[in-house]
């Protein structure tokens, strides 16, 4: 199972990723330094997420990231979190949807 990632352009769908949920539970089950980042926080409830980001959300997003890189140990996982990122700094996204079940 995993968090849908809807980026679109235009106001059209151009790429659909996904945030797993082994990742998620990494990110917010094994510590709880993400409840200092506002975007991040919004991810949280894995299964009712529905949260919406424009650029500057998902510029802040991407940084939030960036820093939460630093509290997690497994290598997998900080790929993972690359991967993400470099989702979020696509240039020709102008809204992600983030969706869950």
């Amino acid at each position: 199972m995993a968090l849908d990632i809807l980026l679109y352009k235009n106001g059209s769908l151009f790429k659909r990723e996904e945030f797993n949920e082994s990742l998620h539970n990494e990110i917010f089950k094994s510590n709880n330094n993400w409840r200092s980042y506002l975007v991040l926080r919004t991810l949280s409830d894995f299964y009712l997420t529905d949260v919406k980001l424009e650029q500057a959300k998902i510029d802040q997003l991407a940084q939030e990231l960036e820093n939460m890189k630093l509290f997690i140990n497994n290598k997998v996982y900080i790929s993972d979190i690359d991967h993400l990122i470099n989702t979020l700094k696509n240039e020709e996204c102008e809204e992600i949807w983030f969706v869950g079940d």
